[in-house]
């Protein structure tokens, strides 16, 4: 296609709209490390940027298409608006290509009940269902989602409930299941890909049933102290369930590698499961950093605390820790990457400033301290130096870069600074 483009020339076709997003997207890409060659001002990002604006005027005619290149397009112009920092311009296109992906044959009902073999009770039967559709369909509704989660949109309420999820999951390419994919990179990399589909979709409603049954569970309790005491008991079960979802991962995405030999599948696996544990933790760092005396407010409860916050401190510092590879590359979750990793530097942060304050009052008081994982003044420098290094493109962080900045310089002063490897999970 690409090619066609370049022999016959660029006309006002949907596929020259597709050559040139590409070609967009092409021109920022760089093999993994820092993207000196791809910043503001070189060569290559401005290459991108006229490879866009031209992709940009042959958009509008695609609204309307019922043909998959339309949606195709609109994905696309998506992840092109992601790697520039334009995140909320990038939801417009995501909403644009889930939109047009709604009248795909493949998510006709009929085509649904045929393939899950609904409508006679059968087993699933493989059935020729078009595995484009399927990547872009899913794409794009990921894509909106996580945008969407972590941007306010007044009208659009964020997905905390499994009522809204598609029925049904992605479709691994059967067919070719009994075929030697690693005879054929590229069927093995579909294979991988439909697994990594089908494992963070699992993930998501987990993540969205987690998150509704403790909603559920605050909302049954008048205080905070019963809701941290429900809280605690209910934790090993919700462990276990993520770590049931980790071993159920196929070997070519399991966590048993180490993150060194991570392709990009398993790397934002590993990053889906560390925001779930955030998530299972998250009620007890914020009552240990919001609490003036932990001891005296949650009698009854303060080890609990104590302990699943400094299993929540642990998180924090390994997401900066598998993060920190990538921190100077651009993709389209970089934007993404930083809100995360800002949010876990500033809840180390946090948890150090309170930690100090607590011992200097002394232990007459009685007052509960975590213990810092060894290492996080060093996740708060990497992290410092990460929003400057993408500060002149986005100043989303400019607040938190300073906090952190300002927040450092008495841990410099007071602490011996030093690291010790993570483990991971």
């Amino acid at each position: 296609m690409v090619l066609s483009t370049i022999m016959n020339g660029v006309d006002w076709s949907p596929e020259s709209c597709l050559a040139l997003l590409v070609c967009a997207l092409g021109s920022l890409s760089t093999s993994f490390g820092p993207s000196h060659d791809a910043m503001p001002g070189t060569i290559a990002y401005n290459n991108a940027m006229a490879f866009f604006q031209a992709a940009q005027k042959r958009l509008g005619l695609l609204i309307s298409s019922d043909e998959l290149i339309g949606p195709q397009c609109l994905f696309l112009a998506g992840v092109f608006m992601m790697c520039v920092f334009q995140p909320l311009k990038a939801w417009r296109y995501f909403l644009q290509a889930l939109a047009g992906c709604q009248q795909l044959p493949f998510l006709a009902q009929e085509n649904q009940e045929k393939y899950h073999g609904i409508s006679d009770g059968s087993h699933p039967q493989d059935h020729a269902i078009d595995t484009l559709q399927q990547a872009v369909y899913w794409s794009a509704w990921k894509s909106e989602r996580e945008v969407r989660s972590t941007n306010y949109m007044p009208d659009f309420v964020n997905d905390m409930s499994t009522n809204i999820y598609p029925p049904f999951f992605p479709t691994p390419p059967a067919p070719r299941t009994e075929l030697d994919t690693s005879a054929d990179p590229r069927r093995e990399r579909e294979q991988i890909s439909w697994y990594f589909y089908l494992a963070e979709i699992s993930l998501r409603r987990l993540t969205a049933r987690m998150s509704a049954g403790m909603m559920e569970l605050q909302a049954q309790h008048e205080n905070q102290q019963s809701f941290l005491a429900a809280m605690a008991a209910v934790v090993p079960e919700h462990e276990a369930q993520v770590n049931s979802w980790i071993s159920s991962l196929p070997p070519n995405l399991s966590f048993e590698a180490p993150p060194e030999e991570d392709d990009v599948c398993r790397f934002v696996l590993r990053g889906h499961a560390i925001n779930l544990f955030e998530l299972i933790y998250w009620p007890f760092i914020s009552a240990y950093l919001t609490c003036e005396d932990l001891s005296r407010s949650f009698a009854s409860t303060s080890s609990n605390i104590a302990h699943y916050a400094e299993r929540s401190l642990h998180y924090h510092l390994v997401r900066l820790t598998l993060n920190k590879p990538g921190y100077r590359h651009r993709h389209h979750g970089t934007n993404p990457m930083m809100q995360t990793c800002s949010r876990s530097a500033l809840v180390l942060l946090g948890a150090s400033i309170k930690s100090e304050t607590t011992r200097a009052q002394g232990t007459d008081r009685g007052g509960t301290t975590v213990t810092l994982p060894q290492g996080w003044q060093e996740g708060i420098d990497d992290i410092v130096d990460l929003l400057d290094y993408w500060g002149n493109e986005t100043r989303d962080f400019g607040k938190i870069r300073t906090v952190l900045d300002q927040g450092r310089m008495p841990a410099n002063g007071s602490a011996s600074w030093t690291y010790a490897p993570q483990t991971y999970m």
